[in-house]
């Protein structure tokens, strides 16, 4: 039997969505959320909260790149349904709106590498090169203290809903939220929550954007080491490189496609190649 058509193969990956998966994997993101903040709230322990804050920061996440996934329809084929879920297991509970972070997302992937990326704006001083391991440490440091709030909160602004259809869904989320853990007296549910979304999200997600695009007007194509795809880029996200290539294949399925792509002439760089990189002038 001859070869499969490499285009044929890639074809078959992007066919295969999956919602029972993405379903699978949203819901044990917002199991690991629940259970570190129930462990936090029986141990009443200032380190067991801070433990818990970086735990759920990553798994906020993670909740994001399952909502990137519905921004490019992957979760199913039915578009209202893949939109609804995006929208409510994924970007209510931040209080923002799954269409606006498509408008912004489907927009970076157009523009790439031009001046009408969306995502230039948002980078400052340390997505740019050079820039060495120890400033890169200093600036994630600043991020776990919430030193820039500012900035996450611009991109929260970007995001937020816009008219009555979508703000009832985060709008409602949020007041439900605040009204239960009020009613109950569990203030410090919502204190976790936003301390952890202010500092290790950010602080996660900034770091994982070091890696995608810094230095350069296309994506890196990097093999990080399993502790950095746990903490700052889950879900296979670090596999961006591919991504960019073929935004129509779910998540999971991008290693399968990096080795459908093993002819592609753009190098994959280590970690330890990427930040030595990065360090160059």
């Amino acid at each position: 039997m001859p070869p499969q058509n490499p285009d044929h193969r890639v074809a078959a990956l992007a066919a295969n969505s999956n919602i029972g998966r993405w379903l699978g994997l949203t819901l044990l993101d917002w199991s690991v959320i629940v259970g570190a903040i129930a462990i936090a709230g029986y141990s009443n322990n200032l380190i067991v909260y801070w433990l818990a804050s970086v735990v759920i920061g990553n798994r906020q996440q993670a909740l994001g790149i399952m909502g990137h996934e519905g921004a490019h329809g992957l979760i199913c084929g039915n578009k209202k349904l893949n939109n609804t879920l995006a929208d409510a297991l994924c970007f209510w509970c931040f209080g923002a709106s799954f269409y606006r972070y498509r408008e912004f997302h489907l927009k970076h992937h157009r523009t790439l590498g031009t001046l009408d990326d969306p995502e230039l704006p948002l980078r400052d001083k340390l997505i740019a090169r050079p820039v060495g391991r120890l400033t890169i440490a200093r600036y994630f440091v600043g991020y776990m203290l919430g030193l820039d709030i500012l900035k996450f909160s611009k991109i929260l602004m970007l995001i937020r809903p816009r008219g009555i259809r979508q703000s009832v869904g985060p709008y409602s989320t949020v007041i439900l939220a605040w009204a239960l853990c009020l009613w109950f007296g569990a203030y410090w549910v919502l204190a976790l929550w936003y301390f952890s979304l202010f500092t290790s999200f950010w602080a996660f997600l900034r770091m994982r954007e070091l890696t995608e695009h810094t230095g350069t007007t296309r994506t890196h194509r990097l093999a990080l080491p399993m502790w950095q795809r746990v903490l700052w880029s889950p879900h296979w996200i670090s596999w961006h490189y591919e991504h960019h290539a073929h935004s129509n294949v779910a998540c999971w399925n991008l290693p399968a496609l990096r080795q459908q792509m093993a002819n592609d002439p753009t190098p994959i760089m280590t970690s330890g190649e990427f930040y030595d990189w990065l360090a160059t002038p």
